[in-house]
């Protein structure tokens, strides 16, 4: 006997016993997605530029005027491709930061920003000619983990002064003029609207930032506060979000139309700016977090592909060092996939 079953497009569903799925939910899969109404296979890889001569661990397209980007960087060099050429822009001395040091940042005013929590932030105008320079106005004693572009300004959270670690600081700073990077950081000098504010009502440290319409997320482990733009004399309005809701580690959260898609230290939950909701509850969550390699956590990252509208949960599996499986969410249809 044949039976047809009408939809079979509703996704994996890892928490829930084979008997309790409902029809056209499945049990288990390997390299299937599901989008409208339908199981497909994950298609293959195919090379598009010419291997790398360094192992990258970090990939951000930047374009500038006429000319268009890729930009990977490994632990100590970052390069610029253009799909012709490849230059490198590292500065003369390497970065020092390890695997785990996560590479970030961000584009403002058309000015690419890199940081990887260990050396010193850097900036990138998109000229081959030119190398990677320090942010200008930047203490050379302070470190930030986070380093991000909202609106004019720059964001850097956690910060590391010298030699005393503000893991709950967030520093900004002054306005800049497109196509330019802030002139200051000097939370001292009243003509500039740089400043800093400790986010102390939480003892979790910051570990990342996410826009989200006119205000800017900020992910502390297991808190979150949003920060918007309200001008002079304060600058920026701070607010604790409700809950206990944090981010896994830094580049665990994507922004997408439906709003932030975010890995935290025990769920995968979506935030839309008025509330959080578990995505992964009752489907893949017990899976996820039964597999991650608990001594390579800090390697997992969140990424999202527009084309198919889907979020990439990447994990290490136990006894990997590197990411090697990924539980994707499709934001249309909300079916799991691996």
């Amino acid at each position: 006997m044949i039976v047809k079953i009408p939809d079979v497009g509703q996704g994996v569903n890892y928490d829930l016993s084979p008997d309790e799925l409902v029809v056209g939910a499945w049990s288990d899969v390997q390299n299937m997605r599901f989008a409208n109404g339908y199981a497909q296979k994950f298609k293959g890889l195919q090379q598009v530029f010419a291997d790398t001569t360094v192992s990258a661990y970090y990939l951000t397209h930047f374009e500038t005027g006429n000319s268009k980007f890729w930009i990977h960087a490994s632990t100590a060099k970052v390069f610029a491709d253009d799909g012709t050429t490849r230059t490198e822009i590292t500065p003369v001395a390497p970065f020092t930061g390890g695997i785990d040091d996560r590479w970030g940042g961000g584009v403002l005013g058309g000015v690419l920003v890199m940081n990887n929590g260990i050396d010193q932030p850097q900036f990138w105008g998109g000229n081959p000619a030119n190398k990677l320079a320090t942010l200008t106005g930047w203490n050379s004693a302070w470190r930030a983990n986070v380093v991000v572009p909202f609106k004019n300004y720059l964001v850097a959270l956690n910060i590391l002064k010298t030699a005393t670690r503000f893991s709950s600081m967030v520093k900004w700073s002054h306005s800049a003029v497109p196509g330019a990077i802030p002139t200051s950081w000097d939370e001292a000098d009243v003509t500039k609207d740089a400043g800093e504010q400790d986010l102390a009502e939480t003892t979790d440290a910051l570990v990342d930032a996410l826009p989200l319409g006119d205000s800017l997320i900020l992910y502390k482990e297991r808190s979150m506060y949003s920060m918007a733009f309200i001008g002079q004399p304060f600058i920026w309005r701070f607010q604790r979000i409700p809950g206990s809701v944090g981010m896994l580690h830094k580049g665990c959260g994507v922004v997408t139309p439906a709003g932030h898609v975010v890995l935290t230290a025990g769920d995968v939950v979506l935030f839309d700016g008025q509330q959080t909701q578990s995505i992964a509850d009752g489907k893949v969550r017990r899976f996820i977090f039964g597999n991650i390699d608990s001594a390579n956590f800090k390697k997992a990252f969140v990424v999202k592909n527009l084309i198919d509208n889907e979020v990439l949960i990447c994990f290490p599996t136990p006894g990997s060092t590197a990411c090697t499986k990924a539980a994707v969410w499709n934001w249309q249809s909300k079916a799991w996939g691996v």
